[in-house]
């Protein structure tokens, strides 16, 4: 189905901009560029194989290195709520693979196994927080390992806080890198009600993963909700705690830890706050870590209209944190910044909705004189029509994903960045460059 030039292509299966011609059929493009640019198309759908009925697909999703995770926490498999979590494995041909379902092996209802979910490419970290044995949402973390090549997946471990009470729900938040888990309680009463907690979990080297401290946080506040979000990348960690005050204002903040590997210590390194902070603007719901760079959502922000929301950058320089960028929402866009994620010089942010037909939009980073500077590079729309898809995105290598939860069309989409040689000719497949797990 070709085009003229310059004709921005939409709902067709596939996006394309900056490009002169293309052609769509199940997934395969052939295509002429201007150059080098790169093109955005919709890849694949993921869904729950096994449920005719909604089950909270998409609440909760993680990429890595082609494993996909996503978690379908009102799954009734193991009783109503119980909860599951599916996995997906990306084939050397570009295929997606519906790899295998899990669920805790010992389900009760109203778990809510994968209310969260992390993986490392070769385990998986699940959170559930409604888990309790005689009281409701203490909350646990279930940890599955690969154990070959096919990828079957097996529990190794289920994580409870040491300190746990009543209605913490540990596991509303996880994060993992290689041996280590972060899971969030933010109701946990710490320093006061809903003060919050982040629980450290590691795997020692025979394998046996426990509980190795806790992230903690210097005259943190009643009603913090310290764990709403984690993210982790080597050994460093973000932390939000969107009700947290700043100058007397629950705008909320986040909080940057850094280990210690000679002595395995967990120390506070930073606070981030916002620099306009307003009052409950959620500054904290969603964080997000990529080497030197952090990004933190405050989707309640009111900057361009009510609850429009906004995501704001920092860098680190050293042992130091500043403050680089606040990025706005688009116009008729609510909620901007109700998920984000972040890897290199990209990032992906998820809005709650509004009157605009999109709310998903990729942002890029360009250095010059000027210094670093970030801008919308892409906006996410299906071809299904559902554009309200963004209530989880993440990124891993050239694909980005965008989750649509809840109702008969839940899934997670999968987009793709490729990138065209130049002397490429129309009808020619042979320049097109493409990383697909």
């Amino acid at each position: 189905m070709p085009f003229g030039d310059g004709r921005r292509l939409q709902r067709l299966g596939c996006w394309l901009i900056d490009a002169i011609l293309l052609t769509a059929t199940a997934g395969v493009v052939v295509a002429a560029a201007n150059g080098a640019n790169p093109v955005l198309f919709e890849y694949a759908k993921l869904e729950a194989w096994d449920v005719e009925s909604a089950n909270g697909f998409g609440v909760s999703f993680a990429v890595k290195d082609g494993t996909v995770v996503s978690g379908a926490f009102i799954d009734d498999d193991g009783g109503e709520g119980a909860g599951a979590v599916y996995v997906f494995r990306g084939t050397t041909s570009g295929d997606w693979q519906d790899l295998v379902k899990l669920t805790a092996a010992d389900p009760k209802p109203h778990d809510h196994f994968g209310k969260s979910v992390a993986t490392s490419g070769v385990a998986l970290a699940v959170g559930a927080t409604g888990v309790g044995e005689n009281t409701p949402s203490y909350g646990a973390v279930y940890v599955f390992e690969a154990r070959d090549d096919s990828y079957g997946w097996v529990e190794v471990a289920k994580l409870t806080a040491s300190d746990g009470g009543p209605h913490d729900a540990l596991g509303a938040s996880v994060a993992m890198d290689d041996d280590t888990v972060l899971a969030g309680a933010p109701r946990h009463w710490n320093t006061g009600p809903s003060s919050g907690s982040v629980y450290v979990f590691d795997r020692d080297p025979s394998g046996v993963w426990a509980e190795s401290g806790q992230l903690d946080v210097a005259g943190l506040q009643t009603s913090a909700f310290l764990g709403q979000s984690v993210a982790l990348d080597g050994n460093t960690a973000l932390v939000g705690a969107y009700r947290d005050p700043v100058d007397g204002i629950r705008s909320g903040a986040a909080y940057v830890f850094e280990r210690d590997e000679a002595f395995d210590e967990w120390t506070q390194q930073a606070k981030l706050t916002p620099p306009d902070p307003e009052f409950e603007e959620f500054f904290g719901w969603s964080s997000a870590l990529s080497g030197d760079w952090a990004a933190v959502g405050a989707w309640r922000d009111d900057d361009t209209g009510s609850k429009s929301g906004s995501v704001y950058l920092y860098r680190r320089t050293g042992s130091n944190w500043e403050f680089v960028a606040e990025l706005h929402a688009p116009p008729a866009v609510l909620g901007f910044g109700l998920t984000v994620a972040l890897e290199g010089d990209r990032l992906l942010i998820g809005g709650a909705g509004g009157a605009s037909e999109a709310k998903t939009f990729l942002f890029k980073l360009s250095t010059s004189s000027r210094g670093d500077e970030w801008a919308l590079s892409r906006t996410l729309l299906a071809s299904d029509g559902h554009d309200d898809l963004g209530d989880k995105v993440a990124i891993n290598g050239r694909n980005l994903f965008a989750a649509l939860e809840y109702g008969s069309a839940e899934g997670v989409y999968v987009f793709s960045e490729e990138v065209f040689s130049d002397g490429f000719e129309a009808g020619d497949t042979s320049a097109w460059s493409s990383e697909v797990p």
